[in-house]
């Protein structure tokens, strides 16, 4: 399995929710696409594509995000001149199991769809014919200058490596884009100071009638999206 597919499971698992891929990607309620890999990638916008008029919620406040798998630990280590010359101080990120995740986003707000079934019955009735295998983003969990790393063996560790003001910027979830840490061990997923997407909740139109939210059991039944190859 593939770092994109235990990233997918990792994030539906201990967070319920659609990871965006690639990491960070750009993306707003209304927009639709694919899921492989439990990831969802953007395809287009409801609006722009099908001219469906998108309500959102009463905005949320900015604010700290965090998550950290179960036995993740955080360790400010000292670095010797022999062993990273170029460095002030490290960081050790140490996890008990395989595909640990660590997630910090000073700066993090949730955008939600009010009206759901509304666009669920636009695209329904739009002149271009919508693809039954899409799904649409109901909510997004939008972030800046986040940090993620994901693990991929059980017991190991990623040790960040910087000046002391960067890794704090970095640990804190607040780093800028081209942020320069140097990362070596386990790091089998890494984004520092990225800005975008986190997670996505995701809609789809029922056979019935009206829209539901897409679950786990279902993925299966996407065949479009079970085409998509890991970038």
């Amino acid at each position: 399995m593939g770092v994109k597919a235990e990233f997918g499971k990792a994030v539906r698992t201990e967070l319920r929710h659609f990871p965006v891929w690639d990491v960070g990607a750009v993306v707003v309620v209304g927009d639709y696409g694919e899921v492989s890999d439990h990831c969802f990638t953007k395809l287009g916008n409801v609006f722009e594509d099908f001219q469906a008029i998108v309500e959102l919620d009463a905005a949320k406040p900015t604010a700290l995000w965090e998550f950290s798998s179960a036995g993740t630990t955080v360790t400010n280590a000292a670095v010797r001149g022999g062993e990273a010359t170029s460095a002030e101080a490290s960081l050790v990120l140490a996890f008990e199991s395989a595909h640990s995740l660590f997630v910090k986003a000073e700066r993090s707000h949730v955008e939600a769809m009010a009206n759901a079934d509304e666009v669920g019955r636009q695209l329904r009735n739009a002149p271009r014919k919508w693809n039954r295998d899409h799904v649409f983003v109901s909510s997004v969990r939008f972030a800046k200058g986040f940090t993620l790393f994901m693990n991929t063996k059980k017991g190991s560790s990623i040790t960040l490596e910087g000046s002391a003001p960067i890794l704090e910027e970095v640990i804190g979830g607040r780093a800028r884009a081209g942020t320069s840490v140097k990362v070596s061990g386990d790091a089998g997923l890494k984004a520092v100071g990225v800005t975008g997407g986190l997670y996505v909740d995701l809609m789809r139109l029922h056979w019935l009638g009206g829209t539901k939210p897409l679950r786990d059991e279902e993925v299966e039944l996407l065949p479009v999206a079970a085409a998509i190859t890991t970038p």
